[in-house]
C-alpha cells in the first residue's frame, strides 16, 4: 500500500510582491484542487512584523505517482512561469518523511532519516519506560480498562515529546545532526 507523500516548498517573494503571490497561490490552490491524487495544500506566511519574505507550501498527494504526475504537469510548469515576476529564482521542495518539524534548524536542512530514526529513539525510550512505571500502576490502581491505561500513557508520552523532550534533543544534538 502507497503512503500519502507531503512536500515543503520555501520561495522567497520580491519584496512588494507578497499580494500578488498570495493572490496567484489562492488561485493555483483553487485550479489544483480538483486535481486526482491531491490531498490538499497550505500556504504558510510569515509571522506579523517578520522581516522575512520566505514563504512555505505544504501540499500533500495521495501516492508517490500522483506527486510525480503533478510536478510534471503543464498545470504546475504554466504556473512556476507565471508567478515569476513574484518570486526570487532559488527555492526548496522536500518530501517530508513526517520528523521533520521536530528538527527543523536555520543551519541545516533535514538531517538523514537514520539520525531523527536514532534522536528520536532516544527520547521514546525513557518517555515510554517513565509513563509505564508512573502512570501504568495509577491506572491499574484506579481498575480502568487496558485500553484506557494505554491511551492515557500515550498521551502522556505524545505530548512529552512534543513539547519537552524532541525540541530539547534536537538542540542538544543540533551540530551532529547537521553533519
Amino acid at each position: 500500500m502507497s503512503q500519502p507523500v507531503h512536500v515543503a516548498i520555501t520561495r522567497k517573494i520580491k519584496l512588494g510582491q507578497e499580494e500578488a503571490f498570495e493572490q496567484a497561490i489562492r488561485d493555483f490552490f483553487s485550479t489544483t484542487a480538483k486535481i486526482p491524487g491531491l490531498l490538499g495544500a497550505q500556504l504558510i506566511k510569515p509571522m506579523p512584523g517578520d522581516k522575512s519574505n520566505e514563504y512555505g507550501i505544504i501540499r500533500s498527494f495521495e501516492t508517490k505517482e500522483d506527486h510525480d504526475a503533478f510536478y510534471a504537469s503543464d498545470t504546475f510548469r504554466q504556473w512556476v512561469e507565471y508567478i515569476q515576476p513574484f518570486v526570487e529564482l532559488d527555492y526548496s521542495r522536500t518530501k517530508l518523511h513526517g520528523m521533520e518539524a521536530f528538527f527543523a534548524s536555520k543551519k541545516f536542512k533535514n538531517p538523514p532519516q537514520w539520525k531523527m530514526a536514532a534522536v528520536t529513539w532516544i527520547g521514546v525510550w525513557p518517555c515510554v519506560y517513565a509513563a509505564a512505571r508512573i502512570i501504568g500502576p495509577v491506572h491499574q490502581g484506579m481498575g480502568l480498562p487496558l485500553w484506557v491505561g494505554l491511551g492515557m500513557e500515550t498521551f502522556a508520552v505524545v505530548a512529552a515529546l512534543t513539547w519537552l523532550i524532541m525540541p530539547n534533543l534536537s538542540k542538544l544534538f543540533d551540530s551532529w545532526l547537521s553533519k
